[in-house]
């Protein structure tokens, strides 16, 4: 197997990973709860969605656009457990931050200037439920086994990218990956205490 073939299945295995994470988290939040749920960080994967399948037609990368453009969908129907409309400040911040980091910058200065602005975004887009998960001992809603896929997921990317020679994006998707493991890591010791915890 060719290094570029071995790239090429790691993307398409990263592309599948990722709707496989979204419909685990989207399933538990309808079967279990949203507890601990951060609708800051759904919504913030719903606005880059967006901006990473605009990137993948811009660039003619079929399984960058392939792997986002789909998955929109399924985001907006977890978006929606969560019930946005009653928090629109939160809508409208989300929206504007990645209209200004991503799309301002890619307008201003190139795609590449996008991406490096996302990968703050990649980032902080995970930050909010990291402090949800810090802050509220009940986060029954968090799937687990959903940030760990995506961990794997972001993982294959990167194997994708470093193929490709796609630095930015790279870069972009080591951020996440090594968020996502925060994410996994806090929503376990969380789970954990709360079954600790004896019932009266």
């Amino acid at each position: 197997m060719t290094w570029h073939l071995f790239a090429t299945t790691a993307g398409v295995l990263g592309l599948l990973s990722g709707y496989w994470m979204t419909w685990v988290q989207f399933h538990r939040a309808r079967t279990v709860g949203t507890e601990g749920i951060s609708l800051a960080t759904w919504l913030l994967f719903l606005w880059m969605g967006f901006f990473w399948a605009s990137y993948g037609l811009a660039i003619s990368n079929e399984l960058m656009w392939g792997g986002s453009l789909p998955l929109l969908p399924l985001q907006a129907a977890l978006v929606w457990q969560l019930a946005p409309l009653r928090q629109p400040k939160t809508i409208v911040v989300t929206f504007v931050a990645i209209g200004v980091v991503s799309f301002g910058t890619t307008g201003l200065w190139g795609w590449n200037a996008g991406v490096a602005g996302t990968t703050v975004a990649m980032f902080w887009n995970r930050l909010p439920q990291i402090v949800e998960l810090i802050r509220d001992p009940d986060v029954r809603g968090v799937s687990i086994s959903s940030w760990t896929i995506g961990a794997v997921c972001s993982v294959l990317w990167v194997t994708y990218y470093l193929g490709e020679r796609l630095w930015f994006a790279l870069v972009a998707t080591a951020v996440a990956t090594a968020s996502n493991l925060v994410i996994a890591g806090l929503a376990y010791w969380r789970q954990r205490q709360h079954l600790a915890v004896p019932t009266i």
